[in-house]
């Protein structure tokens, strides 16, 4: 019986060449899974904080507001996403 040698998430196959794709898959039994949303999420908030903190900071936002702001912008990108995706 033949083994999964790479898990990767359907993101990543779906950024993969197709040279890339057909080598995988002459040497390696690939499972794909679905994307982590809650890295999404992280990562999202992360990226939209750096965007947004400076000029909300001179704005006179607390950096409170702005994460608090981040993670709803995030949340709703995940959303958009999953409703294109799922």
């Amino acid at each position: 019986m033949a083994q999964i040698t790479q898990i990767i998430t359907i993101h990543d196959y779906n950024k993969m060449t197709d040279e890339q794709k057909a080598a995988l898959s002459e040497n390696n039994m690939l499972a794909v899974v679905q994307q982590d949303w809650q890295q999404v999420r992280i990562d999202a908030t992360i990226k939209l904080t750096c965007a947004l903190s400076k000029k909300m900071l001179r704005s006179g936002y607390s950096e409170q507001q702005i994460a608090k702001q981040a993670v709803e912008l995030a949340d709703a990108l995940i959303a958009e996403l999953k409703g294109g995706v799922e």
